[in-house]
């Protein structure tokens, strides 16, 4: 099913499939539209199967191109720019037979994760041939959001080098660095081709004779 969801400018999101919403108070009243939604877009939900009257009231958005939040006999449809900052974002249908609420989840922004460890400073011996950063899952961006990691090197914390092979959630290192060396992890979410980054942990090497690494998470 394609997605009823109408924009000046259309961004790929709402290329998604949208889901039937059946009220199942009234048998007979459909609307169909998206479920998931990105603020400050326009929408447009169609009604179908409506008998009597029959008024629609928003949570957290307004009808387009008013400042209205309830509309009387919508009609074949309505079209609605959803608003940041509501508690809830909500359509309420009221008929003679009674009313209903569904909810829209609204999209959350787009986050690149942060570091993990019971503590945020971690000792890695020297001997050992391997070490592991663990870091939180990428979260928000656009409905059915797909992210892919990348992490990611540098030694001064301003030029940054892709890590052969690094892209899964956690960092896993062969060996500790030669010289001091900052970590972060690259997100890139494909719906909306946005990139983020993670924070960023610092691998300190100890002096000579001193056989550990200290991996801190800068703030």
């Amino acid at each position: 099913m394609m997605p009823l969801a109408k924009t000046r400018s259309i961004p790929r999101l709402l290329l998604l499939p949208c889901l039937l919403l059946c009220l199942s108070s009234f048998a007979r009243l459909r609307i169909a539209g998206p479920l998931c939604i990105t603020p400050g877009t326009e929408y447009f939900y169609s009604l179908s199967g409506k008998t009597g009257k029959l008024n629609v009231c928003l949570n957290g958005g307004n009808f387009t191109g008013t400042a209205e939040t309830c509309l009387k006999d919508p009609g074949a449809g309505f079209s609605i720019v959803w608003q940041d900052g509501a508690e809830k974002t909500a359509i309420k249908v009221s008929t003679t037979e009674g009313d209903t609420i569904f909810y829209i989840h609204r999209n959350a922004e787009l986050t690149g994760g942060t570091m993990t460890g019971a503590r945020k400073s971690q000792m890695f011996d020297m001997n050992k041939t391997a070490f592991s950063i663990g870091c939180t899952p990428a979260g928000g961006g656009p409905c059915n959001a797909r992210y892919s990691y990348q992490w990611q090197s540098s030694d001064n914390c301003v030029v940054w080098t892709d890590v052969k092979g690094a892209s899964e959630e956690n960092l896993k290192v062969s060996s500790p660095p030669a010289q001091t060396t900052f970590y972060r992890r690259q997100v890139f979410e494909k719906v909306s081709n946005t990139i983020v980054y993670s924070d960023v942990a610092t691998v300190f090497i100890i002096p000579v004779g001193i056989i550990s690494v200290d991996v801190v998470i800068a703030r």
